[in-house]
């Protein structure tokens, strides 16, 4: 399809919590997907929606479960990105647990959309008979690059990799609250997919093309299975114009009510910048890049409080390295530095006491997937997601493969 064909609206009687769930009764993982949690991109819908079309049409024996939802009814009938606040900023275990204790009187739009999300997850959570796989699609105001994004696990990463885009790192922990969050917690495989821009038919394919080679990942179809699934992955390789690599989060620039701010046009997902290149301008002045790196989700509506992100490439030396130091447990090594303990709390959080403990190690962290920092007087707080599959589990089997019993 030509990549300046338009987005549909998103027809009227797709506006229900659950677009679809297909499922031939064979023991396997769970793929749940969702579209839509902003309301102004429809694409991660469209996507789904093909995705259950073909797997209906051509009445393929599926191993497990694929299952489709839509998150912000309310604000996708209105083509609006939220009605009252972002839905895809509440879904730490406090918040949840917050809206849980509220009564129902007073709540607003995204309140009324997240209750009856929550009870879909923890629907399909509850009920997976094998691994369960999320994954939130997204749609960007600007051009350029697909991508994934996901809590640095080596899990999460060794399906991520089975999409040939970019990967970005420390997203996840850069915005609280998103919806992957919910499954972190959890302890659960989760990732988003960055399709491309809102109005691009080629960004549906991008997004589809995704879930067919997550199935395939998961073990739920094999690949013989999707007769054009080499046309998916081209698709999404296309658009990724050959930088197949990952990146991290070095910058992030937020807005808000009253800055004023304005990008400057041209900019694209995972675009080239130089230091002191000028990206946007607001009511302070000029803003312009601090480093050399690439920018990501330069923000072209008028919707939203991220104006753009600044990443750095990340080699696959480093890449790889990082992932042999985690499987033999190397953090053990950083309690050997004075003032880095481990927080009696969680074997996943380290204290480190001191600015010279922390220049010492920070590096070193963050390769090892300790992403979430926050300061407590002179000490930072250093933590990792945890998944509680390992990555060598897919593509996943049970032990019987007949008719749900493993």
């Amino acid at each position: 399809m030509s990549g300046e064909v338009a987005v549909p609206p998103v027809d009227q009687g797709c506006f229900r919590r659950l677009l679809g769930e297909y499922d031939r009764g064979l023991a396997g993982p769970t793929l749940l997907a969702m579209g839509g949690v902003h309301g102004n991109e429809p694409g991660g819908v469209h996507a789904s929606l093909r995705v259950l079309d073909q797997l209906k049409q051509r009445g393929l024996a599926l191993r497990g479960r694929f299952v489709a939802v839509a998150g912000n009814l309310a604000a996708l009938s209105q083509h609006q990105r939220f009605l009252s606040r972002d839905l895809n900023r509440r879904w730490l275990p406090t918040s949840v647990g917050e809206l849980r204790d509220r009564d129902t009187v007073g709540d607003d739009d995204e309140d009324r959309e997240q209750r009856e999300l929550v009870e879909v997850f923890e629907h399909y959570v509850a009920t997976a008979h094998g691994p369960l796989l999320f994954v939130d699609l997204h749609t960007c105001s600007s051009k350029g690059a697909p991508f994934t994004c996901f809590s640095d696990t080596l899990t999460n990463r060794s399906l991520a990799a089975s999409i040939p885009c970019p990967m970005v790192l420390g997203l996840e922990e850069t915005i609280d609250g998103a919806a992957l969050d919910f499954f972190n917690e959890r302890g659960l495989p989760c990732l988003a997919m960055e399709g491309g821009n809102h109005h691009l038919d080629t960004t549906i394919d991008r997004l589809e093309g995704g879930l067919w080679l997550l199935l395939v990942q998961l073990g739920c179809l094999d690949a013989e299975q999707v007769t054009d699934l080499a046309r998916h992955r081209r698709s999404i390789a296309d658009g990724a114009k050959g930088f197949h690599g990952a990146v991290e989060i070095r910058g992030h620039h937020q807005i808000g009510p009253g800055d004023a701010f304005q990008m400057e046009p041209g900019y694209q997902n995972l675009q080239p910048v130089r230091r002191g290149d000028l990206l946007a301008k607001d009511v302070r002045g000029e803003i312009r890049a601090v480093e050399d790196g690439r920018i990501l989700l330069p923000l072209y509506q008028d919707e939203g409080s991220d104006g753009f992100f600044l990443t750095r490439q990340v080699s696959r030396f480093w890449l790889g390295l990082g992932s042999l130091l985690r499987r033999l447990r190397f953090e053990v090594v950083l309690l050997l530095v004075p003032g880095v303990r481990r927080d009696t709390a969680s074997v996943d959080t380290f204290v480190v006491k001191g600015a010279v403990a922390w220049w010492l190690v920070r590096s070193l962290m963050t390769m090892l997937g300790f992403r979430r920092h926050r300061r407590d007087g002179d000490s930072w707080i250093i933590s990792r997601r945890r998944t509680d599959l390992s990555p060598d589990a897919f593509p996943w089997r049970p032990a019987v493969d007949d008719l749900g019993t493993a």
